[in-house]
């Protein structure tokens, strides 16, 4: 009796003993086991996938004694010729792999401008990166790394199915701190934020934090699926985090690594708003309608059956109300995709359904006609002006043959063809922005698309 007693207490020592200890057979114990959540298992499965980017930059800038003094400045200047400074500046985002053979993603914010760029994986290995194709529109950039090895990676989800309040968990470096993880919901879908000079549309609004250095990192849902990528570009907010969705993402990055930057779908529209009332359309708060005023030939437009005095109501299922809204969302679709359209014609409801593809090279000089209003030619500094139409885009505004296009949007062009790849870049753009050179004297002008 006595000794069935120590048996029996020996087991029960041994039985909490396994229980603290853990079974070696699973490695886990059953208190870890509710401890191993599935923000646990989406952190150790996504982490290693993650990398922490560092990026060179070098800024031109004067002697501040010439800014405080002016005199000074022009009198050295005038003796000693002009004396630029130069600094190097960090700065730090995120990204993550997309493929096994070193392509990563991330914001296009983080390497703008940038002159060396390195990538430091989960067990601190260092890597330089080139960049393969960036979009400042989107704010994505694609770059890559050569490693002997196989890297880890994360696949692109969707965004489609997204849900107000579930989960999200956010990894990046935020202020430079590895691998940090924050963890929300999705506070709010389809946001549009006007950052520096930017509007960027159809974002996700999340209340995990998301700070500077976390930018470019994956946001995924509860089970490990990348539904956006992070971009800490709405300042002084707290709690209020945006990420890009997967879906637009997707597009993009196809297009970055196989043309180097991003090629918007050409449609063949040419659509203008138009006073409802005019038309006899009656709606709530919308004083004008996007119309339907040109459909180019041979275009996916035509092909499709659309016609001049279609109002176009939905754009891939979004309500439209204006020619900007039309633009915004066709600017996230890119050559090749389907895009449905819902129209009125004679009040009747119609839907087409238009396959979309890039602006064909075989009619650059239809397009500068149309677009600008002008013909050119090559010259050393850019696309000289040889022809202007007077009733044209640029006739209107003065300039005339013998002037030169320098740049489009802040790219340089050397040739016709360059200058009619920057339109082609813009066809869904609202505006681009010119650099006209005469006589030496550069002046920048913003034309309506």
């Amino acid at each position: 009796m006595k000794y069935t007693f120590y048996i029996s207490a020996w087991l029960a020592i041994l039985s909490v003993a396994s229980i603290c200890m853990g079974d070696e057979s699973t490695g886990t114990s059953a208190l870890n086991k509710q401890r191993f959540t599935p923000v646990v298992q989406v952190v150790r499965k996504a982490s290693p996938a993650v990398v922490s980017i560092k990026s060179e930059i070098v800024v031109r800038y004067r002697n501040p004694f010439f800014d405080y003094d002016p005199f000074f400045g022009d009198f050295f200047e005038r003796f000693f010729g002009p004396s630029p400074r130069y600094r190097k500046e960090q700065s730090l985002g995120s990204g993550f792999f997309i493929s096994a053979d070193g392509y990563l993603l991330t914001n296009e914010h983080v390497i703008m401008r940038s002159t060396k760029i390195a990538v430091m994986i989960h067990n601190g290995q260092r890597y330089q990166a080139r960049v393969i194709g960036a979009d400042p529109e989107h704010d994505l950039a694609v770059l890559k790394v050569k490693s002997d090895d196989p890297l880890p990676f994360l696949a692109l989800g969707s965004s489609a199915d997204l849900m107000i309040g579930e989960t999200v968990i956010a990894i990046g470096n935020p202020f430079g701190l590895d691998h940090t993880v924050t963890v929300g919901v999705v506070s709010a879908l389809h946001r549009t934020i006007r950052a520096d000079d930017r509007v960027y549309r159809d974002f996700i609004q999340t209340d995990a934090s998301i700070n500077p250095g976390n930018s470019g990192g994956p946001l995924l849902n509860i089970v490990g699926e990348v539904i956006g990528i992070n971009t800490a570009i709405y300042r002084g907010a707290e709690g209020i985090g945006f990420a890009i969705p997967s879906d637009i993402a997707r597009r993009i990055v196809d297009d970055l690594i196989r043309e180097g930057r991003y090629v918007p779908a050409w449609t063949g529209l040419e659509i203008q708003d138009v006073d409802a009332e005019t038309l006899g359309i009656t709606a709530k708060d919308q004083r004008v309608v996007p119309v339907v005023v040109e459909v180019w030939k041979d275009s996916p437009a035509e092909n499709a059956g659309l016609a001049v005095g279609d109002v176009i109501t939905h754009v891939e299922g979004n309500a439209v109300h204006s020619r900007s809204e039309v633009l915004a969302v066709l600017r996230d679709y890119t050559a090749g995709d389907r895009v449905r359209l819902r129209v009125i014609r004679d009040g009747k409801p119609l839907r087409f359904e238009l396959k979309t593809t890039r602006f064909p090279r075989k009619r650059y000089r239809e397009l500068l006609l149309k677009k600008l209003g002008v013909e050119v030619k090559k010259s050393r500094a850019g696309a000289l002006i040889t022809r202007v139409l007077p009733t044209g885009p640029l006739g209107r505004i003065g300039a005339r043959a013998g002037d030169i296009i320098g740049e489009v949007n802040g790219r340089r062009v050397a040739s016709p063809g360059d200058l009619a790849q920057e339109i082609a870049a813009s066809i869904n753009r609202e505006a681009v922005t010119l650099l006209i050179i005469r006589r030496g004297f550069g002046y920048y002008i913003s034309i309506e698309m």
